[in-house]
């Protein structure tokens, strides 16, 4: 590539034309707008002590002008209405492999910001997906069960509650966010997390309105426990009980699946796990009608 035993360089960069991280946005998802704004003040007022790092053209396939340090700082430095700054260049990993190149990006960040358990569980999501090339979503379940055992080994936590902090991640921003900033606990995240859509829409309209999220999940998680009425109990009570089972397998406790559906055989659960889908989505149809 004639560029690999260069050393690092500093070089003037348009901002506007750097490119985030391919796993910055599933490790690293953007703060709130207030919390932002906080920091491009801060930005302006104190400045910046820390350089941009960006790659140059590269054997791992990561475009050229990618930011690899100081996606946040770069954001700061547009909102302050600077378009053009000097960025180190990373030339000294021009030949590096990949997998050197995402442990680095993911080290550094991980080491400057002060993560919360949820902001840590997410860079592990981020990464096992990045090394599957899939989506947590698309993993099979033994891969799920390694995600957790990961999860639970780096955070010093049990399984099960590292497959809540999966079912919270995959759940609206709003109920992370007030999971992240303690203002409701893990069953009360996890429990809103899973709630049908709907309920959870509305408890984060509430939200969204000043209403404490605490407040908001156990204002409407009633109403997630609630059967639905459109066709009689013993459908509703079976609807709920898929629901119930679909959280069990995402959790993949074999001791709950039992007591919802009678067996704790783990080609019930691959089954389950086929069909959950479609019949949520005939529920849906359900209702609709």
């Amino acid at each position: 590539m004639g560029e690999a035993m260069r050393k690092a360089a500093f070089e003037h960069r348009d901002l506007t034309q750097l490119k985030p991280f391919p796993l910055q946005e599933r490790c690293f998802p953007e703060l709130s707008p207030e919390m932002e704004a906080e920091f491009a003040k801060k930005i302006r007022t104190d400045g910046m002590l820390e350089s941009i790092h960006i790659l140059p053209e590269n054997s791992a396939g990561i475009p050229a002008d990618t930011i690899l340090f100081g996606h946040r700082r770069v954001r700061a430095l547009i909102a302050n209405g600077v378009m053009q700054r000097r960025v180190l260049v990373r030339y000294d990993l021009a030949d590096a492999p990949r997998d050197r190149i995402v442990r680095l990006f993911a080290g550094n960040n991980t080491d400057r910001r002060q993560l919360s358990k949820i902001d840590e569980a997410q860079v592990i999501v981020g990464l096992f997906e990045d090394e599957q090339r899939r989506p947590v979503q698309r993993l099979s379940q033994r891969h799920v069960i390694e995600l957790k055992q990961r999860i639970a080994l780096s955070l010093r936590m049990s399984v099960k509650n590292a497959g809540r902090y999966l079912t919270i991640l995959a759940g609206p921003p709003a109920i992370r966010q007030a999971f992240r900033d303690d203002q409701i606990g893990l069953a009360a995240a996890t429990r809103a997390a899973s709630l049908p859509r709907a309920v959870v829409q509305a408890i984060e309209h509430d939200i969204d309105l000043g209403c404490q999220p605490k407040d908001a999940v156990a204002k409407h998680a009633a109403n997630g426990d609630r059967a639905p009425r459109h066709r009689g109990t013993a459908v509703s009570r079976f609807v709920h009980r898929i629901q119930q089972a679909n959280l069990a397998v995402e959790n993949h406790d074999l001791k709950q699946f039992k007591g919802i559906l009678g067996s704790d055989d783990v080609n019930a659960l691959e089954t389950a796990r086929r069909n959950i889908s479609g019949l949520l989505a005939g529920q849906k149809r359900l209702h609709a009608e």
